[in-house]
């Protein structure tokens, strides 16, 4: 992907890594709980934990995300 950033402007986002992650992440149950339980508590997740919550491809896992987005939404 070309980008055109303005001469003052920095990328710091490394596009590599996040791929890399994404693709490199499998369904981990144990982690995605304790990343659900971690976002429940309003705590930011950490770019890896993020790659946990898009490699979701359980059902299971997948309404316990929406669960946790409901709690969390009502508690704004």
């Amino acid at each position: 992907m070309d980008k055109k950033l303005s001469s003052k402007a920095s990328d710091f986002i490394n596009d590599s890594y996040i791929q890399s992650l994404i693709s490199k992440t499998k369904e981990d149950k144990d982690a995605v709980r304790a990343i659900f339980e971690k976002s429940r508590n309003k705590q930011p997740l950490t770019v890896e934990e993020t790659a946990h919550l898009i490699a979701i491809e359980s059902e299971e896992l997948t309404n316990e995300l929406f669960e946790t987005a409901r709690y969390l939404k009502k508690g704004i």
